[in-house]
């Protein structure tokens, strides 16, 4: 189905122009023609014309906000000369719902923007980022890249030798999901699809504008590869230059692992573009310092530490759900679990020594977990599990923003009104700055009217500004 509702586009083959577009803003709510029930946000680069054909980047946010993401990609994809489009509608959860969102934002910009056919790319974050990969397997070879940012593929569609595009991932040093994307590394090293993974300093989070400027600029050598677009010298030197000053950086400031991957792109990205013979000797050279060895064998050590104490802790909080009857204890086991994480990180004096990194994307692993499985619970109509799950990531978490505001929504669902808006207060105070969020839910329409309500949404709104 998906193959042939995105080939409809590719089949018509000259677009049905509309309205002038004004170019060089994001525009916040693009309604699809198609289907006025699916909008999307935009982004055409200030040199927009219709007159030929440009690049495409389109983008799946895991709460639906489709601005979000393209409020951080402009800068790069201005510079680039690139479209961006962001759903609107696709949000963590049944992905039916999030293909359907994927099928109307393609086939509306297909009419009204002029697309390069060749160079339509996908990314998303977290659980956007699944379906990013996910439209890009299950639709052959109509997407040439897949940007993933906190998450690689979905299960169901692991990446094969058959694979046709690229993969660029990125990653917070603290993301809960750095582990996965450094496995996805080795996968992709096997099967031999194209890529890189950009590990930055943060959390889970969007990839920072600079990291966004080698994303585009490494699609864009990609498809000089690939025969995409005309191969350009100067930006194929430009673009390996930048690469070794950004090897060289990484080992500079003790960021061997970083360095590592970036020497090895080098090796890989500019074979058959260019001399690649200084990057493979200092690869060479790199890979056989005990540093790099030892900073390798420590990162492996983290990585097996974090897969085993988020298993307990998985084990404990599928429990809460599975046996009601033995709630308290295993909550009691995940608390206490998580007493000794934010112990261990707060004896130290340096939050972001490395010894510290890895147990702080454990305690986020365990947390966002929990917050998934209330979510869950809500999409289950389990609201009092739900707000169990919620409370436990409000009590552990040095700031819940989320949990709060999901909490609300349950408590809504659950009838607990006299408690919704004194929970949508923490929220916001807490550093939800989502207006957009807490107007558009359902669950809160009975109260879009009152005083107290607007008041957290115009106060959501400061903090966002």
């Amino acid at each position: 189905m998906i193959l042939r509702l995105l080939a409809i586009a590719v089949i018509a083959g000259i677009p049905a122009f509309g309205q002038q577009l004004q170019t060089g803003v994001v525009h916040e709510k693009i309604v699809c023609r198609q289907d006025p029930s699916q909008s999307y946000a935009l982004y055409l680069p200030k040199a927009y014309t219709p007159d030929r054909r440009w690049p495409i980047i389109y983008a799946f946010d895991p709460f639906a906000r489709g601005s979000a993401p393209l409020e951080l990609m402009k800068a790069a994809a201005e510079k680039a000369g690139v479209i961006v489009a962001g759903s609107s509608n696709s949000r963590n959860g049944p992905v039916k719902d999030s293909i359907a969102a994927a099928q109307a934002m393609w086939a509306d910009t297909h009419q009204r923007l002029a697309i390069d056919q060749k160079q339509r790319y996908a990314t998303g974050l977290s659980g956007g980022a699944r379906v990013a990969a996910t439209l890009a397997q299950l639709c052959g070879n109509c997407i040439a890249g897949v940007v993933g940012q906190s998450a690689g593929f979905h299960d169901s569609t692991p990446p094969t030798r058959n694979t046709q595009f690229v993969f660029f991932g990125t990653a917070g040093n603290l993301d809960f999901n750095y582990t996965e994307l450094v496995e996805l590394d080795k996968k992709l090293n096997d099967v031999q699809v194209p890529h890189r993974i950009r590990v930055f300093a943060g959390t889970h989070q969007y990839a920072t504008p600079e990291v966004w400027d080698e994303a585009f600029a490494w699609l864009e050598l990609q498809a000089m590869r690939r025969g995409l677009r005309p191969r350009d010298q100067s930006f194929i030197a430009q673009q390996q230059k930048a690469g070794l000053e950004r090897a060289a950086q990484f080992e500079t400031h003790g960021d061997l692992l970083q360095a590592l991957r970036e020497y090895r792109g080098l090796v890989a990205d500019f074979e058959g573009l260019a001399d690649t013979s200084a990057a493979a000797v200092k690869l060479a050279e790199f890979q056989s310092r005990k540093d790099v060895k030892d900073a390798l064998k420590a990162d492996r050590s983290a990585i097996e530490r974090q897969r085993h104490d988020f298993q307990e802790a998985f084990t404990a909080l599928e429990l809460v759900r599975t046996q009601p009857e033995n709630a308290a204890t295993a909550l009691a086991k995940t608390g206490a679990q998580l007493s000794i994480l934010r112990a261990e990180v707060r004896k130290n004096k340096e939050e972001n020594a490395p010894q510290v990194i890895p147990v702080r994307r454990t305690l986020l692993q365990i947390l966002s977990q929990a917050i998934e499985m209330g979510q869950q619970a809500i999409r289950d109509r389990e609201y009092a599990l739900a707000i169990t799950y919620f409370d436990l990531v409000i009590q552990y978490a040095r700031a819940a923003p989320l949990a709060h505001f999901e909490k609300a929504r349950a408590l809504a669902l659950a009838g607990r009104s006299k408690e919704v808006l004194p929970a949508l207060r923490k929220a916001v105070e807490a550093g939800f700055d989502e207006p957009a969020a807490l107007e558009s839910a359902a669950e809160f329409a009975v109260l879009r009217d009152k005083p107290e309500f607007r008041e957290i949404v115009e106060s959501a709104r400061q903090k966002r500004e």
